[in-house]
């Protein structure tokens, strides 16, 4: 279950930051009165996961953002946090920082097929050995299918199997971690399982820091729905 959320700029030109931030602020802003969100951000569990703001109308210029309209997705797989953000989204006129929520809608992310052809709408983050690899490193699919199997065991207490992960293809992206810059990776990959894991990555995404608009994973059925960010 997920909520997709449409936003505009109430500044004239943003940074890519300023984006990186957002999720993180509306969430606590969200948790001061939903305890369900307050719990959840708190909790090690991945009890959700959400994107970066995803500019789809706009210019980039200078490593600026002019005029832009964008969309962001939370998913979980607990009905009561999406439940609580809908409910908050309804009740106030929302605004964090440079970004104004326009509408938001619920969106039945439910996945039917064993296997599916996935994208990450932002960059995934992924260590092996405390070191952050990209998806040219051949490490990078045996850590991503170790932190699928964690996140469902973690929710589910139960250990997945996963007959195939492939990367069909990857872009690596440069990202300030701890004041340092580190590799991310944008990826479209298959994976062959069981629905409901295929399900838990939709609602949980890839890596770290998927409460705060890394990792987040959809199924590959808009193409065209990247944005310009990345």
């Amino acid at each position: 279950m997920r909520v997709i959320i449409e936003l505009s700029q109430n500044k004239k030109a943003i940074s890519y930051c300023d984006l990186y931030k957002f999720l993180g602020n509306l969430m606590v802003e969200i948790g001061k009165t939903r305890n369900s969100v307050r719990k959840a951000i708190i909790n090690d569990t991945p009890d959700f996961s959400g994107s970066h703001p995803i500019p789809y109308i706009g210019m980039v210029k200078n490593g600026l953002i002019y005029t832009g309209k964008y969309r962001l997705y939370i998913s979980s797989n607990f009905d009561n946090i999406i439940n609580d953000i809908i409910d908050y989204l309804g009740s106030n006129n929302v605004r964090i920082g440079p970004l104004t929520v326009r509408s938001f809608r619920l969106d039945d992310n439910i996945s039917t097929f064993n296997i599916s052809n996935m994208i990450s709408r932002s960059p995934v983050i992924i260590k092996h050995n405390e070191e952050y690899i990209d998806a040219e490193n051949i490490n990078f699919l045996t850590e991503v299918k170790k932190d699928i199997i964690k996140k469902y065991r973690d929710i589910n207490g139960l250990e997945p199997e996963i007959d195939l992960i492939k990367i069909i293809h990857f872009r690596t992206v440069n990202l300030k971690i701890d004041n340092k810059m580190e590799k991310a990776s944008m990826i479209k990959f298959t994976v062959m399982a069981d629905n409901r894991v295929i399900n838990n990555i939709l609602n949980t995404g890839i890596g770290e820091l998927t409460k705060y608009g890394f990792g987040y994973i959809d199924e590959e059925k808009v193409p065209s729905d990247f944005g310009i960010m990345y």
